[in-house]
C-alpha cells in the first residue's frame, strides 16, 4: 500500500508542474508542493532536496547541453559528439581568442593529459606528452591538418610551427591509442587542427600584438562567401628576441585555399600554406644563469 501511496504522490507532482508550465504558474504549483515537503524534510536537512523536487529552480541557473557540434577525427565521417564513445576534447576558435596563448602548443597544454615540456619558449619548443610517455612523447602522438599528417619521418615529432594560430577553426583531441585507425605515432592519441575557410558575405581583421622581450606579432587575413566559391587568405609576421641569449624567434605565413561548389554535393578545395622560420638555440643553463 505504501508503495501505491508513493507513486501516486509522484504522479500528482508530475502532473502539477505540466500543467504549471503550460499555464505560466509555476511558481505558485512550486510553493505548494515546496512548502509540506520542506516541514516533513526539515528535521534531517534536506529542505535542498524538496525544492529539487518540486523545481523551484530558475530557468536560466538550469544548464542547457548542446548536442549539435560535430567531430570528425573519430571515425573519419562527420558525427555527433554524443554519439562517438571515446574521450575526445573539442577546441573551437572562440575558446582560443580568449586563452592567453600565443600559439598552438600553449593551448594544447591546457587541456587534461597533454603536457608542454618548452626549453626555448617560442613557437619552436614541440615537445608535447599525451598519456604520461615522458620522453618519447613526441613519438606517440599524431597530429593532422585538415585530416592530413603532420609527423615527421626522422622521429623528431610534429612541427607545429607552420600553424598559425588565428586560422584555426577547431582543435579534435582523442586521448588513447588509434593506431588502427590512423598508423604509427597514434599510440597517445590524435590531434586534428582543421582550419578556417571562408565565412558568409566578406569578413576582413588586422590584428597586432606586442610583448615583452621586443615581442611584435602582425596577422592580416580576408574571406568571404558565394553561392559557388569560398575564399580566405592571411599572412602573418612575428619577431621576438626571447628572455635568453641567443633565443630569437621569427617567422612568416601565408595561407590561401580556395573551395569551389559546382553543385550542393560536390566541393573541390584548393589549399596552399607557406612558412618560414629563424630561431636561435640558447645553451645550458648555469648557476650563474640561474642566479
Amino acid at each position: 500500500m505504501k508503495r501505491y501511496l508513493v507513486l501516486l504522490a509522484l504522479l500528482v507532482i508530475f502532473t502539477a508542474q505540466v500543467w504549471a508550465e503550460e499555464n505560466d504558474k509555476t511558481d505558485l504549483v512550486s510553493e505548494i508542493l515546496t512548502k509540506p515537503l520542506q516541514m516533513i524534510l526539515k528535521p534531517v536537512g534536506a529542505e535542498k532536496f524538496a525544492e529539487d523536487v518540486a523545481g523551484k529552480k530558475d530557468k536560466e541557473e538550469r544548464p542547457t547541453l548542446s548536442f549539435d557540434r560535430t567531430v570528425v577525427t573519430p571515425t573519419r565521417t562527420e558525427e555527433y559528439i554524443y554519439n562517438v564513445n571515446r574521450n575526445i576534447d573539442v577546441i573551437t576558435d572562440h575558446e582560443t581568442e580568449t586563452m592567453n596563448a600565443k600559439n598552438v602548443q600553449e593551448v594544447l597544454s591546457q587541456r587534461a593529459g597533454i603536457v608542454l615540456n618548452g626549453f626555448m619558449n617560442n613557437t619552436k619548443d614541440n615537445s608535447l606528452d599525451m598519456r604520461g610517455f615522458g620522453s618519447t612523447g613526441n613519438l606517440n602522438y599524431l597530429v593532422m591538418v585538415n585530416g592530413r599528417r603532420i609527423n615527421q619521418i626522422d622521429l623528431s615529432g610534429p612541427d607545429l610551427a607552420h600553424i598559425e594560430l588565428k586560422n584555426i577553426k577547431q582543435i579534435e583531441i582523442i586521448r588513447g591509442p588509434n593506431t588502427v585507425l590512423y598508423g604509427d605515432n597514434a599510440t597517445g592519441g590524435v590531434i586534428n587542427i582543421i582550419t578556417k575557410k571562408g565565412e558568409a558575405d566578406y569578413h576582413a581583421e588586422y590584428t597586432q600584438e606586442l610583448g615583452s622581450y621586443r615581442y611584435d606579432k602582425e596577422y592580416f587575413s580576408f574571406n568571404g562567401s558565394r553561392d559557388f566559391m569560398d575564399y580566405f587568405f592571411s599572412a602573418a609576421w612575428q619577431d621576438s628576441d626571447g628572455y635568453r641569449t641567443n633565443n630569437r624567434y621569427e617567422a612568416n605565413d601565408i595561407t590561401a585555399n580556395l573551395t569551389l561548389k559546382p553543385s550542393e554535393n560536390v566541393s573541390l578545395l584548393l589549399a596552399s600554406n607557406y612558412h618560414r622560420d629563424w630561431y636561435g638555440q640558447p645553451g645550458a643553463l648555469y648557476d650563474g644563469n640561474l642566479q
